[in-house]
């Protein structure tokens, strides 16, 4: 926890060959990243995907002939219900880290320096890369930010009046000791 890390992103392309290339690169918390099914992004799908012929068009004319005031909420016409969600925790680095321009060298190589986040957690890193023509392609990795001994309490999650409980410590031993 709060180490520089130092990524280094390689672009080839299918015949291994260096590729001279736009990357966007993030460093998202693993566990958010699947609580919300969050894939990483594959533009060359995107790009190629088929598409159907369709046109949409939309109106705001219920609203300027309105004989009402038009910036009065109508029910029935969508925005948010009013009710609060209680508050937002905003101290989980669910996303420790963001370049979204980085360019490759000749040899198809970018570098990237960071700090880590405090929290001892899984990270997904995230590279999605464009050449100038029409070649699309992304990656991704793992960092692991841990400590080399940690312990972490393991205690029921919650207590009833007159309950006796055993709290106990889990040591968490990443050395070679």
């Amino acid at each position: 926890p709060g180490e520089t890390v130092n990524a280094r992103i390689s672009v080839r392309d299918t015949q291994d060959r260096p590729v001279l290339a736009e990357v966007s690169f993030a460093v998202g918390d693993e566990g958010t990243l699947q609580v919300v099914g969050y894939k990483t992004p594959d533009p060359a799908t995107q790009f190629a995907a088929p598409f159907g012929l369709e046109v949409f068009t939309a109106t705001n004319w219920n609203r300027i002939a309105r004989r009402t005031n038009p910036n009065q909420r109508v029910e029935g016409e969508g925005g948010d219900s009013g009710l609060s969600l209680g508050r937002v925790r905003s101290k989980l680095p669910a996303s420790a880290f963001c370049a979204p321009a980085l360019q490759t060298n000749r040899q198809g190589t970018c570098a990237v320096s960071f700090r880590a986040p405090d929290s001892l957690t899984a990270f997904r890193m995230i590279a999605v890369a464009a050449d100038a023509g029409d070649r699309f392609g992304a990656g991704e990795g793992q960092l692991t930010v841990r400590k080399p001994l940690s312990l972490s309490a393991a205690a029921p999650r919650f207590f009833y009046a007159g309950d006796r409980a055993q709290i106990e410590l889990l040591v968490h031993n990443q050395t070679a000791q």
